[in-house]
Formats: C-alpha cells, sequence, structure tokens
C-alpha cells in the first residue's frame, strides 16, 4: 500500500484513471532537492524578458527554498496538467508547483504559486487582474487543490499532512537584483518578515480561505524560506 501513496503514483495512475483516461504516456517531472532550491516560472520569464530587455541578464529565480532540513520532491505541476489540456481532467487554473516531503514521515506539503510583477500589481489595483496577482495565485493553487480532491485516495493523501500550505512566492521585477546571503536563511527571512508585504492582517483582508487547514505563506525574493 505504501508505493500507492507516492504522489508520483497517484499523479501518473490515479488522477488520469479518475476522469477514465488512459495513463499510459502519463509523465510526472518530478525532482528531489536537498540544500538551497531556485524555483522559477519559465513562462513568465520569457514574457518578462520579452517586454523588458533590460532584465536580459536577470537569474530567472523567483523563489528559493531551504531543504537542508529534509528531502523534498517537487513536481513541476503546470507541466504535468497541460498534458490534460482538452480532455475531461483539464485544469483551467493550476499553480506551478507541487512540494511534499522525500520521506517517510509525511509531515509537508505545499501548492506553489510564482510570478515576478511590480508591487502595486500583486496587491489590489487598476490592472488586469483587479484583485492583484497574490489573490490570483491564491486561486489558483486553490482551485489546483480542489480538482486533485476529488480523487478519494488523493484526498487522503493530501489531507493527512500535518502542515499544509499554499506557497506564494514573488519577485519585484523593478527592484535591483540583490544576491541573499547563502546559508542564512533565517536573516533573509528576517528581513522579509520587516517588508509591509508581510503584514498578516494585510494577507488576511485579501485572501480568500483556502480551506482544508492549509495556511497561506508569501516569500518576497530575495528571501529564503525555510522547508
Amino acid at each position: 500500500m505504501r508505493d500507492e501513496l507516492l504522489i508520483d503514483r497517484l499523479l501518473q495512475v490515479h488522477y488520469p484513471q479518475e476522469y477514465d483516461l488512459d495513463t499510459h504516456g502519463v509523465v510526472v517531472d518530478m525532482a528531489i532537492h536537498r540544500g538551497l532550491v531556485e524555483l522559477s516560472d519559465s513562462k513568465a520569464c520569457d514574457a518578462c524578458q520579452g517586454h523588458r530587455p533590460h532584465r536580459a541578464q536577470c537569474d530567472r529565480v523567483n523563489l528559493r527554498l531551504d531543504t537542508s532540513a529534509c528531502p523534498v520532491a517537487i513536481v513541476d505541476f503546470e507541466k504535468y496538467v497541460n498534458q490534460f489540456d482538452n480532455t475531461v481532467a483539464a485544469m483551467r487554473d493550476r499553480c506551478d508547483y507541487l512540494l511534499v516531503d522525500a520521506t517517510d514521515e509525511h509531515n509537508k506539503i505545499a501548492f506553489c504559486d510564482l510570478t515576478c510583477s511590480e508591487e502595486k500589481y500583486v496587491n489590489p489595483n487598476d490592472g488586469k487582474y483587479p484583485l492583484g496577482k497574490r489573490a490570483k495565485a491564491s486561486s489558483q493553487m486553490r482551485k489546483s487543490l480542489e480538482q486533485l480532491l476529488l480523487d478519494p485516495l488523493m484526498a487522503h493523501y493530501i489531507l493527512t499532512f500535518p502542515e499544509k500550505i499554499c506557497l506564494f512566492g514573488w519577485r519585484d521585477y523593478d527592484a535591483p537584483d540583490v544576491t541573499p546571503l547563502r546559508g542564512d536563511a533565517a536573516r533573509n527571512m528576517l528581513a522579509f518578515m520587516r517588508t509591509p508585504s508581510a503584514n498578516s492582517r494585510t494577507l488576511a483582508k485579501e485572501i480568500s480561505v483556502i480551506g482544508h487547514n492549509f495556511s497561506f505563506v508569501q516569500v518576497k525574493y530575495p528571501s529564503v524560506y525555510k522547508w
């Protein structure tokens, strides 16, 4: 039974089976990491650099994770879901990554969405996303979660994690590039917590409830999130 509870098995077999789809050829792009991990939203980075030539030398990193305490399996969730476009299993709104403990401890799971944007567009604004990109990311993570919960075995797997989070990582493309101090995640996180964007009261007003005992966590680059 243990093999049935591995996230790659659930995504490769159980999710498509829930929609009576052939599981042959379903690919789960997953890698196990330990140490400092850097994640990016390739599609968003391509668009950013296409419109802003001065960002050509950007390192294309939206989120830094410190996974030194525990190996973490990271699934390219958007790439995974793209396989089901134009089928009954399609997800119109999907997050970027799915992260789970890569140990037998079964302690933590995270749905993750990334963006690179001016801060004024992360908050509610008069632009393309009036509620702000933070709220948009929250919605995409919530909808990804709800879609996976339709499969009973997947739901059991997800909901039995003691710690469940929706992780929003974002980078202000107008801010100068800053290289954080590697190995000093606590100091970097403390610096982030002093910024207005980390104000919990602000987040509580702008973010809808995720549900299912998931917590919403925001990390602004170059801060490092400790897994």
